[in-house]
């Protein structure tokens, strides 16, 4: 059984030895299982049930396990006879994806079958040896044990859920210790972290995690750490803190100096105000009546309602209050006096005309600080049935458009006054700006840059979600593209950003969406992506990138009817989106899947040629145009793509693929062979 493992030493340095023989095979089974030989190639069966013989007898290790028990797990409604026979198969099987590590790694008698633990690695033995000196290792054990294995058989199953069960149980316990025993604020936060993405409701790891921020100081992620501990129990508990947990926050926030750590007096906590650079600050000024209409006052007004609603949600901007003095003062058809651009940068107005079946509206953004420059229009004419939902999904497409124009707008002006920013929040707020452009069209060149800048700004923003997300997004782009030289350290960074970036702004749609895109694709934690999708589009039901990007997480788990409906509704709130050349990398993927091999070919000409520097959009692409046998079209594609990435094989997409479904791997893998792609 699996707590044999905790007796098991392992080390973690390649070429990895144990003392005793060199190990030669590598085998991860926390979260997507991963074999890897002692080449560095990977070793992974290609076989589900053949991956679950692997899975149990290295959770058996050092014991040897029966063969009589494997078969009646793997195939508990087939006959003894069958199930043996289907075992010796899949023995065969894993004898040949092991290849020549076979001989020095598996053990085969008439009875049993095992591993010889001397000469493999496995991911839980060495998540196992966590302490507080090297609680590292811990963040293994986040991972949910042989992911995508679930439905084999029924006992299967059964004995699934009981491995998962003990190895949850004994992780806590292992952080629980490590935490005990560290004094550091540094370590006790590392701790804390693992710990609670094992057990995110642990209300002691919530409290040692508060007390070590306030005891660096850090006031504010420790109310932050608070309303995600209050979250975290209200979710999933229907419970709300405990008495001590308030007593905690209370001196926290009256930056009282009874603060412990580990039941040792800390310094006292020091008041930090938030350094964000300001939103920008749009107003509604008041929306013309065109015609006459009994009813016509009414509808504007409700119509200006809904427009605050959907407005207010964006994060882009701040939303000022306009009263009839302020909107009088500002008159959008001029350029902007020194009076109107103090208290506000954008103005939307527009105007309103109703007939007896049809509604017409006419909106228009004006940029202030650039004397009412014109930087977006648009008219909706709508047929008369629900009156009051037409005028929501107005609203709700106006808020999807605004945002990215109104960023747009402010790169635009940044790349006028490049020399604006001097330092801190002002100098971090235009290295982002400078940033995201390069994010959605990257170059090999640049990437230096890219990093660079957005390096920068976290350092001079410390406190500002924005840059850490962003760079935690560059990290994913950097992986995705095959640009990094260390993947596994692209990841680790990339994942300390998002749990950085999500401390400082819980509620930011962006960040919260972009932090689920990363998980997916880095981490392949999809149904923790699609929860933070969830949260991103309950703050703001405009966010055109977290429909479409849950709509791809929707794609990744094989539920290809909800991907659908969310790629369709980032499309209808946002059809001219400023980068729709990334948005809509999800419907090529989504035609593949379903096996519609020329619209998603057709789809992926279409984004490509947009955006031709994006590996992800290539893929699918390629993998259409595979299977269609288009032989000619899938060669310049296949040279397109590895002139991204020249090391792109079928072998590493299998292997990072955050696809769910095995006949999907398969199905993609398949038509980028035919393409042309080589194995390894």
């Amino acid at each position: 059984m699996l707590g044999n493992i905790h007796s098991h030493s392992a080390v973690r340095v390649a070429p990895i030895t144990t003392g005793l023989a060199p190990v030669q095979l590598r085998i991860s089974l926390l979260g997507n299982m991963q074999v890897i030989g002692p080449d560095g190639e990977p070793r992974l069966p290609a076989g589900r049930k053949t991956r679950a013989l692997l899975a149990m007898v290295a959770l058996a290790m050092p014991r040897l396990l029966m063969r009589s028990r494997i078969a009646e797990t793997l195939w508990s409604r087939s006959t003894e006879e069958l199930a043996r026979a289907s075992l010796r198969q899949e023995i065969h099987r894993l004898v040949d994806a092991l290849g020549d590590t076979a001989a020095n790694t598996l053990i085969v008698s008439r009875e049993h079958i095992g591993l010889r633990p001397e000469t493999v690695w496995l991911d839980v033995a060495e998540a196992l040896q966590s302490s507080s000196e090297a609680p590292a290792s811990l963040s293994l054990l986040g991972d949910r044990l042989l992911d995508g294995l679930d439905g084999l058989d029924p006992a299967f199953d059964a004995w699934l859920a009981t491995e998962r069960a003990w190895l949850r149980g004994a992780a806590r316990k292992l952080a629980e210790t490590a935490l005990k025993e560290a004094s550091e604020p540094d370590k006790i936060i590392a701790i804390t972290r693992q710990l609670l993405s094992i057990d995110p409701v642990h209300e002691a790891a919530w409290q040692a995690l508060i007390k070590a921020h306030a005891a660096k100081g850090e006031r504010h992620i420790a109310l932050e750490a608070y309303e995600q501990c209050r979250t975290a129990l209200a979710e999933r508990l229907a419970a709300v803190p405990s008495e001590e947990t308030e007593r905690l926050i209370a001196a926290i926030r009256q930056a009282s100096p009874v603060v412990h750590v580990n039941n040792k007096p800390a310094t006292p906590p020091v008041v930090a105000a938030l350094s964000v650079p300001p939103p920008a600050r749009l107003g509604i000024l008041p929306l013309k009546l065109l015609g006459e209409s009994g009813s016509a006052p009414h509808l504007v007004a409700v119509l200006t309602a809904e427009l605050i609603a959907a407005l207010t949600r964006c994060d882009q901007f701040s939303l000022v209050a306009m009263d009839a003095p302020l909107a009088a003062s500002i008159d959008a058809r001029f350029p902007a006096s020194g009076a109107q651009t103090a208290t506000l940068d954008f103005a939307l107005d527009g105007t309103v005309q109703k007939t007896e079946k049809d509604l017409r509206v006419m909106l228009r953004l004006m940029d202030l600080r650039a004397g009412g420059k014109l930087v977006w229009a648009r008219r909706f004419d709508r047929p008369i049935t629900d009156l009051f939902a037409v005028q929501e999904e107005i609203a709700l497409q106006t808020a999807a458009e605004v945002e990215p124009e109104v960023l747009k707008a402010q790169i635009q002006q940044m790349r006028a006054d490049p020399a604006s920013a001097k330092e801190g929040v002002e100098l971090a707020n235009a290295l982002v700006l400078r940033a995201v452009p390069l994010l959605m069209r990257p170059q090999r060149e640049q990437a230096a840059l890219c990093e660079e800048m957005l390096t920068q700004a976290c350092d001079q923003a410390p406190d500002w979600a924005k840059p850490h997300i962003w760079l935690a997004f560059w990290d994913f782009i950097m992986a995705a593209q095959g640009w990094a030289e260390d993947r596994a350290a692209r990841c680790r960074h990339a994942a300390k950003l998002v749990e950085r970036a999500l401390l400082l702004a819980p509620n930011d749609a962006l960040v919260l969406t972009l932090a689920g895109h990363i998980r997916a694709e880095l981490e392949q934690q999809t149904e923790e992506a699609i929860a933070l999708h969830e949260r991103a589009l309950a703050r703001n039901p405009a966010s055109a990138i977290a429909w479409s990007l849950s709509g791809v997480a929707y794609a990744y788990l094989g539920d290809l009817a909800e991907a659908e409906r969310r790629l369709q509704r980032y499309k209808a709130l946002a059809p001219l989106h400023p980068n729709a050349c990334v948005l809509d990398a999800g419907f090529p993927l989504l035609a593949l899947l379903r096996r519609d091999y020329r619209v998603a070919a057709a789809l992926g000409r279409s984004v490509s040629s947009i955006n031709p520097t994006l590996a992800f959009v290539c893929v699918p692409y390629l993998a259409a145009l595979g299977h269609l046998s288009a032989e000619q079209e899938a060669e310049a594609a296949r040279r397109r793509l590895l002139a991204i990435d020249p090391f792109f094989t079928i072998a590493r997409f299998l292997q990072t693929t955050p696809l769910r479904r095995e006949a999907d791997k398969e199905h993609v893998a398949e038509g980028l062979r035919r393409a042309g792609v080589a194995e390894r």
